[in-house]
């Protein structure tokens, strides 16, 4: 009942003052495990109850909402010394504090902020935290009832001005400049539609500037590598070439002992595929491999491997002493779970035996998890030769199941980034590049080009523009629908 109450600011202290006790006795040292905390906090807050900051500090930075909408002194401390840790949820209930109590303008309070934040060394996240609150403080809620397009271009804009405001800190510009790395094109498209010629004249100048400074800022920067997987995947053909920036960035993050094994996951393959890999790198990692990298982390989804995988690849193109340890590791029959992608690691320092024991799996009919695409890219190395023309051969080869082909011919097209991804993912521009490119390789067969043009074909890029992560502009989807259209007379694979 405290919900619908609370909805209504309709709880008592009476009743505030019964729940509590209860809620404290019943829940002692895991309050948030009961649901009805988070109207009854707001409740506290509302009333001045004498136990809520005991209970706030409790809580943690779950509360940090609640305490947002309440600001106070007391509540501006806490919020501040839980965004300092980097929480999201923290920053941005800090951002709104500080901004209703101390300063009004909200360009000089998230520039205050940020400098604090970077003078304690809280996590770079932080940054994009206080990002999102310093845009929500300047636009208004998006309108849904207009096209995507519209709705978001008052905060696409917010974004790109940011990223080049002298009142903020190069930290935060730089944040604003990453979270609008793909959006440039799409706020320029849609300044072109405004009505008001000022307006629009406005909008396009604040492009140049951002197109303008953006390298710099961006200059040895990379992701965040602790958030949703699907996200670096959206990123990952930003990558399909590495700068010295970028190489410099991806050592530094596998140096860093913060780095979670998704992250490491993501930075070595990037490295490894490229031939950036050392031995400097594989060193490092050295001292984490038995405790952190001997447990189970599902690729199923992503376009790079275990990053186990990848480390005793390169440990084995290195002729690295710990191959040996790494190997043997690989040999026991537990875990279970690394049984589906124990021979991704004949990759490394590849030989015939290797192949042979890959291509028996291949044809056995076992389930594939990266097997094929493993024997392609090994078949590849051996013979010197690029991982298509391997593929190619394979059309039509007894035991080859063709969705499994058609997946590692488009996978394999730049050996240098290859994309390790369950199935053909039709939201990826990595992939739709790709199947263009297989497409129009006049170096392969006739059916080869007929599976890249399948792919390209079914790609959302023209179903489902609006479903392609990073959003589309509208000319590249013209593009896209133009590239489709000057191939209709062509055959596709069935």
């Amino acid at each position: 009942f405290a919900a619908p109450l609370e909805h209504r600011r309709a709880l008592t202290p009476d009743e505030t003052a019964r729940l509590l006790p209860a809620w404290r006795g019943t829940y002692a040292g895991r309050l948030t495990a009961w649901r009805g905390w988070r109207s009854v906090l707001p409740a506290l807050l509302r009333q001045e109850h004498p136990e809520v900051w005991e209970v706030a500090a409790e809580l943690g930075a779950q509360a940090a909402y609640a305490l947002a909408e309440h600001p106070s002194p007391r509540s501006l401390e806490l919020l501040r010394a839980w965004a300092l840790t980097g929480d999201d949820g923290a920053v941005r209930g800090w951002f709104r504090a500080h901004h209703a109590l101390r300063e009004p303008d909200p360009v000089r309070a998230a520039a205050a902020l940020s400098e604090e934040l970077t003078a304690h060394a809280a996590p770079e996240t932080a940054q994009t935290g206080l990002l999102r609150a310093l845009r929500e403080a300047v636009t208004d809620e998006p309108d849904t009832r207009r096209s995507p397009a519209e709705a978001f271009f008052p905060l696409l804009l917010a974004t790109i001005r940011c990223a080049t405001d002298d009142r903020l800190p190069r930290p935060l510009r730089v944040a604003a400049a990453t979270a609008a790395a793909d959006t440039a094109g799409r706020v320029r498209e849609a300044a072109g539609r405004l009505t008001d010629a000022a307006e629009a004249a406005d909008a396009l100048a604040a492009v140049e500037r951002y197109e303008t400074a953006r390298d710099d800022l961006l200059a040895g920067t990379g992701p965040d590598l602790t958030g949703y997987e699907g996200g670096l995947g959206d990123i990952y053909h930003r990558y399909r070439t590495l700068s010295p920036a970028d190489v410099r960035w991806l050592r530094d993050r596998l140096a860093d002992p913060s780095t979670g094994v998704q992250g490491i996951a993501f930075c070595l393959e990037l490295l490894h595929a490229h031939g950036e890999a050392a031995e400097a790198d594989l060193v490092a990692l050295l001292p984490r491999w038995k405790k952190e990298l001997t447990k189970q982390y599902r690729t199923t989804y992503t376009e790079w491997r275990h990053p186990l995988v990848t480390l005793t690849c390169l440990a084995q193109d290195l002729g690295h002493p710990a191959a040996e340890a790494m190997l043997a590791w690989w040999a026991k029959p537990k875990p279970l779970w690394k049984e589906p992608v124990r021979l991704l690691t004949h990759l490394g320092a590849p030989t015939e035996e290797k192949a042979a024991e890959l291509w028996e799996f291949v044809v056995s009919g076992g389930h594939d998890t990266g097997h094929l695409m493993t024997w392609v890219l090994l078949r590849a190395r051996l013979d010197g030769t690029h991982p298509l023309h391997v593929a190619e051969k394979l059309i039509d080869e007894p035991g080859i199941r063709a969705y499994v082909l058609h997946r590692v011919l488009i996978g394999v097209a730049d050996p240098a980034q290859p994309l390790w991804h369950y199935a053909i993912d039709p939201r990826s521009h990595s992939w739709w590049h790709r199947a263009q490119e297989v497409a129009d390789d006049e170096r392969l067969s006739a059916a080869a080009r007929a599976i890249g043009l399948k792919a390209a074909r079914e790609h959302y890029v023209t179903r489902y523009p609006d479903q392609v992560r990073p959003a589309l502009t509208e000319g590249e989807v013209k593009t896209a629908h133009a590239w489709l259209e000057a191939r209709a007379d062509r055959t596709a694979a069935d």
